[in-house]
């Protein structure tokens, strides 16, 4: 979880200067945003992880996910459009 909560500061610090329409309250935890928006924070790892290896592994499971929610199930979300935004972002 702590691991986690750096990569939400590294996103929040770094990435949302060039997002400025995506927000996220100062207050708002790692798992707080895991639990409101599970794929946005998938993402937000994919594009933070020190560990390039598993950086790459969530991008993977990210682009699975959000082909079987879309493409599959005809899903639509503020937290896919989010995680897709921020993916392409990255």
């Amino acid at each position: 979880m702590e691991e986690m909560e750096s990569c939400l500061d590294m996103f929040k610090k770094i990435h949302l200067s060039y997002m400025p329409f995506v927000l996220i309250p100062d207050t708002m935890t790692a798992r707080d945003l895991r639990a409101s928006r599970p794929f946005f924070f998938m993402c937000i790892l994919a594009c933070t992880h020190k560990v390039t290896s598993v950086r790459y592994a969530i991008g993977d499971k990210a682009r699975e996910v959000l082909s079987q929610r879309v493409i599959m199930a005809n899903d639509r979300s503020i937290d896919l459009l989010l995680g897709l935004i921020t993916m392409l972002a990255w």
